[in-house]
């Protein structure tokens, strides 16, 4: 959705480095389950090549 409503459409970077697996488990599971529905929700988006990659 957000590339699609983009004005500049392109890569879109996601900063989950404060995302731990560990320390108290309801926080870890909270974690787990954030990354897990990223790279679901990664995995059904169309791949984007660069004219960049191609050269």
């Amino acid at each position: 959705m957000p590339r699609q409503q983009s004005v500049h459409p392109g890569p879109i970077v996601l900063d989950f480095e404060d995302h731990y697996l560990r320390g108290k488990p309801e926080v870890a599971r909270h974690n787990y389950e954030v990354l897990k529905t990223l790279i679901q929700w990664r995995a059904r988006q169309p791949r984007v090549v660069s004219s960049a990659s191609t050269a």
